[in-house]
Formats: C-alpha cells, structure tokens, sequence
C-alpha cells in the first residue's frame, strides 16, 4: 500500500507546483496588461 500512496503523493506534488506556476505566470500576464 505504502509503495502504491508515495508515487500518488509526488503526482498531487508536481500538480499543485503546476497549479502555482500557472497562477503566478497569469497574475504576471495581468498586472504587465495593466
């Protein structure tokens, strides 16, 4: 069970890092449209 949760855990990982980068890259993309 352990070995199956880990991979599980590094996916939710890069996928919330994924998430932040977008939200950061658009927040950027809208104060330089300002």
């Amino acid at each position: 069970m352990k070995d199956n949760s880990e991979p599980t855990l590094c996916t939710n990982k890069e996928a919330i890092s994924n998430a932040t980068m977008n939200l950061m890259e658009s927040s950027i993309l809208a104060q330089d449209e300002r």
